[in-house]
């Protein structure tokens, strides 16, 4: 049997308690709530007693306190990471800070042995010991530990993320990029680390890191300019790039004249493998606008990534388990509402201004509700929704191409307005694809 067909992430927790017995109970209590009915003060007192007769440390960092259970029926490992240590046994140098609890069935001992020696061969990589040790949340943890043969894959994964950061910065200092985005959500903490340590890493050139996870934020080593927050996770390599660039244009930390390097992989695969050089201005000329204005000028931070969370989750999960199409116009809404109609009446008239921002979370199921109507939603530039089922027009609309539905005509329709400058979110209709973004 193998670590990583029994681990949960449910059952992945960081400790609170110093004291071993104390550690002992939080981690049963994690079992108890995702492996069904157990008996917890049984199974303690069991804990106990075994500990009293030999201690279940195994190194000065890592302890397997283990027991079988008559017609358990099943295996449940918990495993346990303590920032302070766990007082463990008597005497100073007891601290442990990994714990792998393991409960078996005492009628199936071939297979509580075979888990024993696994998670013991695993932990002798020391590289994957001291990524545990500095995994910043128990998700983290999880994958470095459910990854089938995780040793090697782990390591060869490290492996590769280092080496294609190191041609990354080369490449960076070859063609006078400004600025590299490093996406951390793929790759351990200890190869960033590692990266920040060595001689690739240039002060005197921006270096942004890339996540949809805001907890990593606090974590991050010195020598970053800035952390950009994801809205959403990406699964497409063809996506990753644009989306962040794009938000990095919104918040300002680049400008048109700048030459990126973004270094990501796919988050299922856990290794960077793939480096992607653009040129802002050239790449990215739809977003120019004909007034040459940031994006951040046309909407206020926060808005533009809540509008592309909305719309991927609309592109996920739909209505009703159907993807769902929308079109969001944020921006100079005064502009274009001169040139807009209602198709239906409009559901946000009249509401107060803080009950309609589409910042609120709370708004998120009626924006949902509403993108089941044609039509688009008009948003001002700080979130306030202004309108939803509203027809966009011009006074010079090209002639309407055949095969568009009303929410491409509409866009369609815009292009010949002096307010190019609006961004536009449509999504193709496709489940699952990233927001097609248009300025």
């Amino acid at each position: 049997m193998k670590l990583w067909e029994v681990i949960d992430p449910e059952r992945v927790v960081f400790l609170h308690s110093r004291d071993k017995l104390d550690v002992l109970a939080e981690m049963v209590e994690a079992a108890a709530k995702t492996a069904g009915p157990l008996d917890k003060d049984s199974i303690l007192e069991g804990l106990r007693l075994r500990e009293e007769s030999l201690s279940s440390r195994i190194s000065e960092r890592i302890a397997f306190p283990h027991l079988q259970l008559p017609a358990f029926g099943r295996m449940v490992v918990v495993v346990g990471r303590s920032d302070d240590g766990v007082h463990y046994d008597a005497g100073e140098d007891s601290q442990v800070r990994l714990i792998f609890l393991i409960l078996g069935d005492a009628n199936v001992p071939d297979e509580h042995l075979a888990l024993l020696s696994d998670i013991a061969g695993t932990l002798r990589d020391d590289h994957l010991v001291e990524s545990l040790l500095s995994a910043d949340r128990p998700d983290d943890l999880y994958r470095l530990l459910a990854t089938r043969d995780s040793l090697p894959v782990r390591a060869e994964a490290d492996k590769i993320s280092s080496c294609l950061l190191a041609h990354a910065a080369a490449l960076a200092e070859e063609v006078e990029a400004s600025t590299i985005i490093l996406h951390v959500d793929t790759v351990s903490l200890p190869v960033v680390r590692q990266f920040v340590r060595s001689d690739m890493f240039e002060s005197n050139r921006r270096t942004i890191v890339a996540s949809f996870r805001p907890t990593a934020e606090p974590t991050l080593p010195k020598g970053f300019a800035d952390h950009l927050l994801i809205p959403f996770p990406i699964p497409s390599r063809s996506s990753q790039s644009e989306i962040a660039i794009l938000l990095a244009l919104s918040r300002g930390l680049i400008n048109y004249a700048d030459r990126v390097i973004n270094v990501f992989g796919l988050p299922k695969t856990g290794v960077l493998d793939t480096v992607v050089v653009t040129d802002v201005g050239t790449e990215f000329e739809t977003f120019v606008s004909v007034h040459q204005r940031p994006i951040g000028e046309v909407a206020q931070r926060g808005v533009l990534e809540r509008v592309l969370q909305i719309g991927r989750e609309l592109a996920t999960h739909g209505r009703e388990g159907s993807s769902v199409g929308a079109l969001f116009v944020v921006g100079e809404h005064t502009q274009v509402l001169e040139h807009s109609s209602q198709l239906v009446m409009n559901p946000f008239k009249g509401y107060p201004e803080n009950e309609r921002n589409i910042l609120d979370p709370s708004l998120d199921e009626t924006i949902k509700e509403y993108a089941l109507m044609d039509g688009a939603f008009i948003i001002r530039r700080d979130g306030v929704v202004e309108s939803a089922g509203t027809f966009l027009g011009a006074p010079a609309s090209p002639a309407q191409t055949p095969g568009l539905g009303a929410r491409h005509e509409a866009v369609h329709a815009l292009l010949p307005l002096d307010a190019r400058h609006v961004l536009r979110v449509a999504r193709p209709l496709h489940a699952g694809g990233p927001p097609a973004l248009h300025v």
